[in-house]
C-alpha cells in the first residue's frame, strides 16, 4: 500500500461506542474516538475503495472481530483537538439534514455516517473528520437512557396501613387484611447507632 491520504465517507452505520466528550489517554496519547459496527456495507465499500479482500486485524488497524454478543467493529481516532488542548471533540458534526448539531455528541447505539480520512501504510489506519448523526437514541445525550413514561399508567398508591382491630390493638392479628404498623420506639430509647447508615 501507498502512504497517501484519501476521505472516505462510511455508510450509515451503528455506534457501538464513543468517547467525545473527553478524549481516551492511552500510552501518553489523547485521542477522541467512535468504534462503528463493521457492516457488509461498510467492508465493501472499503474493499472497492482501497482494496482489500475484508477488513480484518491484518488489513485495518484498531479492527476489534466480532465476539460473542458484540459486533466486528473498528475505532476511528483523532488528535486533531487533543493538540490544541480541547476536552470536547469538536470536530464537524451534523444532523441527518446536514446542518450543524451542537448540543449532543453521538454514543453507543446511534445511527450514523462518519467522514474519514485513511492512510495506507502496512494497514489502512481511519482518522474521524465529521460525523453526521442519522438517527439518535436514549441511550446517549438527552435522557440519558431513561424510557419516556408520561403515557403509561401512574403507579397506584400504596394501600394504607390499616389500624388494628379490637381484638389485637397493639399487634395485629392473622385475622386481619393488615397487620397494625410497628409503634415507633420512644424517643429516649431511639439509638442512632443502631442506624444501618
Amino acid at each position: 500500500m501507498s502512504n497517501k491520504r484519501n476521505e472516505f465517507y462510511s455508510p450509515a452505520v451503528r455506534c457501538t461506542w464513543a468517547n467525545l466528550a473527553r478524549p481516551d489517554e492511552f500510552r501518553g496519547s489523547k485521542k477522541h474516538t467512535i468504534q462503528i459496527e463493521v457492516t457488509p456495507e461498510l467492508e465493501k465499500k472499503v474493499a472497492e475503495q482501497f482494496g482489500i479482500a475484508s477488513m480484518t486485524k491484518e488489513t485495518v488497524a484498531g479492527f476489534l472481530p466480532a465476539k460473542g454478543d458484540y459486533p466486528a467493529a473498528v475505532t476511528v481516532k483523532t488528535t486533531e483537538f487533543t493538540k490544541k488542548n480541547e476536552e470536547k471533540w469538536a470536530g464537524n458534526l451534523v444532523d441527518i439534514k446536514g446542518q450543524p448539531l451542537t448540543d449532543y455528541l453521538p454514543g453507543s447505539g446511534d445511527t450514523v455516517r462518519v467522514k474519514i480520512w485513511v492512510t495506507e501504510n502496512e494497514k489502512l489506519s481511519f482518522w474521524l473528520n465529521g460525523i453526521q448523526v442519522l438517527e439518535q437514541t436514549q441511550s446517549s445525550g438527552g435522557a440519558g437512557g431513561w424510557e419516556d413514561m408520561s403515557g403509561d399508567e401512574p403507579v397506584p398508591a400504596a394501600a394504607p396501613v390499616k389500624e388494628a382491630c379490637a381484638e389485637c390493638p397493639s399487634a395485629g392479628c392473622d385475622d386481619c387484611p393488615t397487620p397494625a404498623a410497628p409503634e415507633a420506639p420512644a424517643a429516649d430509647k431511639a439509638d442512632s447507632a443502631d442506624l444501618p447508615f
